[in-house]
């Protein structure tokens, strides 16, 4: 299914191939409310954290001033270099930092898949959203993931409602030490 650009949506850009099936693994998690699948668009693999940044200064900024309700999650490859994060929030203009997430593991998707013992990335993704809400729990905190532990936080609090079941948002006010609000 495809997205409604007028409504609130996530857009995930991956770097490559492998970060794109780490986002596709994410859309078979229990977690996610069933209108999920129409509020996510995944974009094709960019071909580089570079053209994954390119891509946000060429088109997307513009984009997203036209659609308020869009939220973009660059899905890159760290290399070992966590600086990149603050490279790359550099270059998103402050009106959109808000609705602008920069995820992805430490060093490479293949060396996170061959530590945890082998599998698909689909399931690596599945698992990050199954346990997306307890950022303390097992495979975030595993060294390659645990850096994206404020960024999860701030992701989680932006599309909560949009994607997860009222009991998920309780969960990470508790988590965040905030007083508990009901949904509306």
């Amino acid at each position: 299914m495809s997205y409604n650009k007028y409504k609130p949506h996530v857009m995930i850009y991956p770097e490559d191939d492998a970060n794109r099936e780490i986002a596709n693994g994410c859309l078979f998690a229990p977690r996610l409310k069933p209108s999920a699948s129409t509020a996510i668009q995944i974009m094709p693999p960019a071909g580089g954290w570079m053209k994954v940044v390119e891509k946000l200064e060429t088109s997307e900024e513009q984009a997203m001033n036209r659609y308020p309700g869009r939220i973009l999650v660059l899905l890159i490859d760290f290399d070992g270099r966590i600086s990149r994060l603050d490279r790359i929030r550099q270059k998103v203009s402050e009106s959109l930092r808000e609705r602008v997430f920069v995820l992805g593991v430490l060093s490479e998707p293949e060396k996170l898949r061959s530590m945890v013992g082998g599998g698909s990335y689909e399931k690596i993704g599945y698992t990050l959203v199954e346990e997306c809400p307890d950022s303390l729990s097992d495979l975030w905190n595993h060294p390659l993931l645990r850096h994206n532990r404020d960024e999860v936080r701030r992701l989680m609090a932006r599309v909560n409602r949009l994607l997860f079941d009222c009991w998920v948002l309780r969960h990470i006010w508790a988590m965040m030490k905030m007083p508990c609000k009901q949904p509306n």
